[in-house]
């Protein structure tokens, strides 16, 4: 139900002429190698290309951490509100595969939770996933 719900929003969107994906979203590329960086031209946030395909909660937080690009530091894990954005931004015609991949939010599922919020950025949903469990990572700044 939800999934038909999500796309008769997204249907009534484009639709109305709303959602611009190429306008509201631009590439860049790294000149270190092949690897891409895109930015939202909504919000401005930087998003990295996929950095891991499988990573616990705990070593996503340590690779947006510790990740260096061009000397860019100050990368972090995105909330479950930076996901939904970049959803609906049109991150997933960006070019890179979000195929089949269930991303690693910052944000808890519940306080005190186990649990922490991914995102399926092919479909729009968001889903509580426990946080020792492996899912794919993309960073922001």
């Amino acid at each position: 139900m939800k999934k038909i719900i999500l796309f008769l929003m997204s249907l009534s969107i484009v639709a109305c002429g709303a959602f611009k994906p190429d306008a509201q979203l631009k590439i860049q590329q790294r000149s270190q190698n092949a690897d891409q960086v895109w930015v939202d031209g909504v919000s401005g946030l930087q998003w990295t290309s996929v950095q891991a395909k499988s990573q616990t909660w705990q070593m996503a937080r340590a690779t947006c951490g510790d990740l260096s690009w061009n000397g860019a530091q100050g990368w972090r894990l995105p909330t479950k509100n930076d996901l939904v954005a970049a959803f609906e931004h049109g991150i997933r015609f960006a070019g890179s595969s979000f195929d089949e991949l269930l991303f690693w939010s910052s944000s808890s599922y519940s306080k005190g939770s186990d649990y922490r919020w991914i995102m399926d950025l092919m479909e729009g949903e968001a889903l509580p996933g426990y946080k020792n469990d492996d899912y794919a990572v993309l960073c922001i700044k």
